[in-house]
């Protein structure tokens, strides 16, 4: 797909990797809506630099998920471009409580679920659309960690098949699998310091490279999944 004049809308843009994804597309010429939930001067702050714009939204609310893609259409057009780069993360397994399993449902997949029907409802038919989800390396190969996170890491892989197989060919999917990028804002490093030691070359990846393989992706040049600091099973 050509991404010049389409416009996209990436989740969880304010801040971190959403950000530099905001600042790739807008690079290739792609008017970008800057999703965020709390972080409001961040995001109006990228939306001058990337000429694009802001909108709160909290995606643990299903109503403001099912409206969000209809805000976007009505001041920017039809969305082409939907990256799902808004996460929680909590950490357990089966000893995670109801209120943190809840919002992990919520957030990382009941919302790219109501998101992808919106875009696929949304999408003229004589349009081609994207949808790109990121993803933890780990919705490929879960481990004992973390079972509810990388659970439903999983389902989303399964949901962008999925869809892409109902609606090819308006509509492709991607999905990009992150290894270690940044390091927690919050809390120890410990993991995040092994992580890096078992991605290639030992080197974590950057934002600047997720957003390429965006790019990358959304415009056909590389195939899916994309993986950035980590390998995937064959």
């Amino acid at each position: 797909m050509d991404l010049e004049g389409k416009t996209a809308l990436v989740t969880g843009a304010s801040r971190r990797i959403g950000a530099e994804i905001v600042r790739c597309l807008a690079r290739a010429g792609m008017r970008v809506a800057i999703h965020y939930r709390s972080h409001g001067r961040e995001a109006k702050a990228l939306a001058q630099e990337t000429k694009g714009w802001a909108l709160s939204s909290d995606l643990s609310l299903g109503r403001d998920a099912e409206l969000l893609l209809a805000r976007v259409d009505r001041k920017m057009g039809p969305v082409q471009l939907l990256i799902h780069n808004a996460s929680v993360f909590h950490q357990g397994g089966l000893d995670l409580s109801q209120v943190d399993l809840g919002e992990t449902a919520k957030v990382n997949f009941r919302a790219p679920f109501l998101l992808t029907r919106s875009f696929v409802n949304l999408l003229p038919k004589d349009r081609e659309g994207v949808v790109i989800g990121l993803v933890d390396y780990r919705a490929f190969s879960p481990g004992k960690e973390n079972l509810v996170y990388t659970a439903y890491e999983s389902a989303l892989v399964s949901l962008l098949k999925g869809v892409q197989n109902a609606h090819t060919p308006l509509v492709r999917t991607g999905i990009v699998a992150l290894g270690p990028i940044l390091p927690p804002e919050k809390g120890p490093t410990c993991s995040f310091e092994k992580a890096v030691s078992l991605a290639p070359g030992g080197v974590a990846g950057t934002p600047r490279a997720v957003g390429e393989g965006v790019i990358a992706l959304a415009s056909g040049q590389k195939k899916s999944p994309l993986s950035i600091a980590c390998r995937l099973p064959q």
